[in-house]
This record gives C-alpha cells, sequence and structure tokens, in this order.
C-alpha cells in the first residue's frame, strides 16, 4: 500500500504546481472580467432569479433549484468544516480573505461551464443530461477530449465522492460516538446503492431535501456558537483583513481557497473547495431546464458565493471567535473544539452528525456525476452504470476501512485530469459564454436600462 500510495502521489504532483493554480485563478479572472465583472454588476439580477425564484411555479421536470441542491451537495462535503481549519493553521486569519478573493475568481468559472452544460444539453424521454463532455464534442468537436474527461470522472468519483467523503464521516463517528468504522461502512455503502438504483432523478430530488436541511443545521449551530462570543466577532473580522497581507497568510491563503476536504493539504485539494473549474458540478446542473442557458449559469455563482463565501466564512469565525486556531489541537479537531465552547461535550457530537450529512450527500452527487459519465461512454446501455453503482458502493465501504492517504492521493491525480480538458474547453469555448451572457442581460436589463429604454 506504501507504493501505491506514493506512485499515486507522484502521479498528482505532475498535474498540479504553480502553473496549474495559476490556470485555474486565470480562468476565473478572464470570465470576470471578459463579461465586464457581470456578478458585481448584475449582483441583484443573480438573487433574483436563485434565491428570489425558489418559490416560483414548479414543472414536471428537474427545477434549477434541485440541480443546484444536487451539485452543491457534491460540492460542499467536509471540506467546508475541515479544508476552512487547515486553512486557518497553515496561514493563519489572513487566509480567509485569500479564500474570498479565489471564491469571487470561482464565480465566474463555474457560471462558464454550468452555461456551456445546459447549452449543449441533451434531451431524451428520460430527461435531460449534460456537462463537460457533451460540450467538449458538440461545441468543440473534440469527442477524445470528451471521453478523456468522462473516464477520469468516472474514476474520480470513487476518489472524490466516495472513499474520502465516508472516510472522514467514518473517522468523525468513531471519535464522537465510537462507531466501528466497518458498522459505518456497511451501513453507507447498502444506503448508497439503495438510492443510486433510482438514478440521477431520485438523487436530485434526495439531494433537494437533505442539502438544505444540513446547511441550515449547521448554520443554526454556527449561529448560536457566534452569538455566545458576539463580542469577538468584530475583533476576528479585523484580524482577518490585518493578517490577510502578511507573506504567512498570502501562501495559507492559497492553500486555504485551494485548500481540500481533509487535515492533509495540498495545492490540488484546492478544487474540493467548490470544485469550479473541475467540471463536475455541471453535470447536475445540465439536468434543469432553462429559457435561457446563462440563466441555469446564475445558479452556479450563486452556489459559489453559498458554500465558499458563506459557509467557509461562517467555519472561520466560529474557530477564530472562540479562539480554537490557537488551542494545541490538530487541524481536523479545530472545529470540534470551537463547537465544545458552546455545548460542551456535545459540541463534537453535533459536529459529527453535521459531516455524516454534509459527506452522504457528497457521495449521493458524486454517485450521479459517474453515472451520467458512464451514459456518455455507454450511451443506451444500463449495465455498466449498475455496474458502477455497485462498485462505488463497495469504495465507499472501503474508503471507511482503508487508510485515507491512498484515497486522497488517487483524487489528487484524478482531479488534475479532469480539471485541465475541462480549462482548456472554457477558455476555447468563452465566446459562447460571452454571447449566452449579453443574451441575458439582453432579457433581463437592469432598472438603468429600463428606464432609459423609456425615455
Amino acid at each position: 500500500m506504501e507504493w501505491i500510495c506514493t506512485v499515486l502521489e507522484q502521479a498528482g504532483s505532475l498535474f498540479w504546481g504553480r502553473g496549474t493554480i495559476a490556470l485555474v485563478l486565470a480562468a476565473g479572472v478572464y470570465f470576470t472580467f471578459g463579461t465586464g465583472l457581470f456578478p458585481l454588476r448584475r449582483w441583484r439580477l443573480v438573487l433574483r432569479q436563485t434565491a428570489g425564484s425558489l418559490f416560483g411555479a414548479k414543472t414536471g421536470e428537474v427545477s434549477p433549484f434541485q440541480a443546484m441542491s444536487a451539485a452543491l451537495g457534491g460540492t460542499m462535503g467536509v471540506g467546508n468544516i475541515l479544508g476552512v481549519a487547515a486553512a486557518l493553521r497553515l496561514g493563519g486569519p489572513g487566509a480567509v480573505f485569500w479564500i474570498w478573493v479565489g471564491a469571487l475568481a470561482g464565480m465566474m468559472t463555474k457560471f462558464a461551464e454550468v452555461t456551456l452544460a445546459v447549452k449543449y444539453q441533451s434531451k431524451t424521454k428520460q430527461g435531460r443530461f449534460g456537462g463537460p463532455m457533451y460540450y467538449m464534442e458538440q461545441g468543440l468537436g473534440l469527442p477524445l477530449l470528451g471521453a478523456i474527461f468522462a473516464l477520469a470522472c468516472t474514476a474520480g468519483a470513487f476518489g472524490t465522492g466516495g472513499m474520502t467523503q465516508s472516510n472522514a464521516m467514518a473517522l468523525s463517528l468513531w471519535d464522537s460516538f465510537h462507531i466501528p468504522l466497518w458498522l459505518t461502512g456497511l451501513t453507507t455503502a447498502l444506503l448508497t446503492l439503495a438510492i443510486a438504483k433510482g438514478g440521477a432523478k431520485r438523487i436530485l430530488r434526495l439531494s433537494s431535501l437533505v442539502v438544505p436541511f444540513m446547511a441550515a443545521c449547521y448554520l443554526a449551530g454556527a449561529g448560536a456558537v457566534l452569538f455566545c462570543h458576539r463580542q469577538n466577532l468584530l475583533p476576528s473580522i479585523a484580524l482577518i483583513f490585518q493578517d490577510a497581507f502578511s507573506p504567512l497568510a498570502m501562501g495559507g491563503g492559497a492553500v486555504g481557497f485551494l485548500s481540500s476536504q481533509g487535515a492533509a493539504v495540498g495545492i490540488s485539494k484546492g478544487i474540493f473547495t467548490h470544485e469550479a473549474g473541475l467540471g463536475s458540478a455541471p453535470i447536475a446542473h445540465a439536468c434543469a431546464p432553462a429559457q435561457y442557458p446563462a440563466q441555469q449559469g446564475l445558479w452556479g455563482i450563486f452556489e459559489v458565493f453559498l458554500d465558499t463565501v458563506v459557509v467557509c466564512t461562517i467555519t472561520a469565525l466560529v474557530i477564530l471567535t472562540t479562539g480554537a486556531h490557537t488551542m494545541p489541537v490538530a487541524a481536523h479537531q479545530m472545529t470540534a473544539a470551537a463547537f465544545s465552547t458552546v455545548f460542551g461535550v456535545w459540541g463534537p457530537r453535533f459536529l459529527a452528525c453535521s459531516i455524516v450529512f454534509f459527506a452522504i450527500a457528497a457521495i449521493f452527487s458524486w454517485c450521479m456525476y459517474g453515472q451520467q459519465a458512464l451514459k456518455y461512454l455507454r450511451p443506451g446501455k444500463k449495465g455498466p452504470q449498475r455496474a458502477f453503482t455497485a462498485l462505488f458502493s463497495l469504495g465507499v465501504f472501503l474508503g471507511c476501512v482503508w487508510p485515507a492517504r491512498a484515497a486522497w492521493a488517487a483524487a489528487d491525480l484524478l482531479n488534475g485530469l479532469m480539471l485541465l480538458p475541462n480549462i482548456f474547453a472554457l477558455f476555447l469555448l468563452s465566446p459562447q459564454v460571452f454571447r449566452e451572457t449579453r443574451r441575458l442581460e439582453a432579457a433581463f436589463p437592469s432598472a438603468s436600462k429600463k428606464n432609459t429604454a423609456r425615455e
């Protein structure tokens, strides 16, 4: 096992260096300025078409909110709890500022890939589906590139969404409740098998129930901690800005924004934070109908904002206001230590339950991503998807009982194999993104343009 981990880590390091990080950030900056600072100019439109549309009329199809919930379930995972703690430990409080900077760039990368996924979605009697492999084939005329991405996504689902998530969940339940690792693995594997047999629509419906519930519960608990330590809230925010431009904070911030869900910190694990550029979340978004492709792209912006700016920031403030970042505990125990200052022994238990929901939501979403990737590789064939579901469930079990190092290393490598072709396709198809953005803005003009038109 040791030599396998070493080989995987060395292979993954070939994909992850300063060049790859610069490429990811450059994509976000390129789409942000290419659309004229769209998320800053039209933030009212983003909110109105996302959070403001939740109570609109329902259709028989997958709703945009259901698609976003599935994507958010895969995006959040346990990185919003453990990854933030690792960033603070490495980079200090100023790391949070760089998390925000990275999220701002990631919003438009996610907007671009979701817009393209909906633009090139396929429609059948079974519903709508799509993703990077479809816009690589139909938009660029490169089916081989689409197949490479689909293969990487199918394999990556085992590491990124299966083994690593189940491992974090099993360890958390053992630490807090002494539940045997094998029991957590067996229960989660059987649950995954039962839910995943229902296909994408069942996972999408379940995500629309689980994701808002888990986010609300976690934010409520975190809000209680912040309220009890409210006297430290403003000083903690000030500390973030004061420390933001120190060399340590800038380095740790890069790792924090580009950090992963686990205690092990590496630049490659950054895509786990919000998955912007990875190409996985657009697979869920492509299941939704939209009058304009960029309308669903707005949910991509909202997704990054909620996942990174809101949830990650609250986690950071919980740690800072309680002083947990100065406690002599490991990085992955910092959040639990912060909750224990208010809830006592129930704090770590509450956090363990939160991690369970975050992990299960990610497991279900990534199982769907793998199924959809196989649907592209073997259209009309149910056998490969059934085999994948069974193997994915086995991977979930193994993730609970095996050492996590190999899973993290494999996830890094496969994330790189997904990221690079997707970023390449996004740059080449950027004129399509800019065109769809202009169409959306023409359909929903700003208040100032409406007044000008009346005059």
